[in-house]
C-alpha cells in the first residue's frame, strides 16, 4: 500500500529532515521504502518542487508504526510542524507530539 507524507507548510528543510528521519528509522527503512516521487534524489538534492514523500507500506511496517515515527520526528523538532499523511484519497493531519495519539490517527487513516 502506498501513502504520501508531506510537511503542511511546504518547508523544504523540514521535508528533508522528515525524509532523513524516516529513511533512518529501522522499521521504515527495512519495510517502508521511502522515496521522493520525482526520483531517487537524496535529501540534500531535493529541489523546491518536493512536497510529498512516498512510502510503500510493506508487510513489516504498519500504518501505526509510520504514524508513531512521524510523531517522534515532530517531537524532535522543538517547534510545531504539521505533517499530513495521505492514504486512499484521505488526508489526516499529525498535529501532536504525544505517542498516545498514534492509535487515533491510525484509525482515521484506516477507516473506510
Amino acid at each position: 500500500m502506498r501513502v504520501g507524507v508531506r510537511v503542511a507548510d511546504g518547508s523544504i528543510d523540514e521535508s528533508r529532515s522528515l525524509f532523513s528521519w524516516l529513511r533512518d528509522e529501522p522499521q521504515v527503512r527495512r519495510h517502508g521504502e521511502p522515496t521522493v516521487p520525482d526520483g531517487d534524489a537524496a535529501p540534500e538534492e531535493m529541489g523546491s518542487g518536493v512536497e510529498v514523500l512516498a512510502l510503500v507500506l510493506g508487510s513489516g511496517l504498519s500504518t501505526a508504526q509510520l504514524v508513531l515515527s512521524i510523531i517522534m520526528w515532530r517531537a524532535s523538532r522543538g517547534q510545531p510542524v504539521r505533517v499530513i499523511i495521505e492514504r486512499d484519497g484521505r488526508e489526516v493531519p499529525v498535529d501532536t507530539d504525544d505517542p498516545g495519539e498514534a492509535e487515533a490517527i491510525t484509525a482515521k487513516l484506516e477507516s473506510s
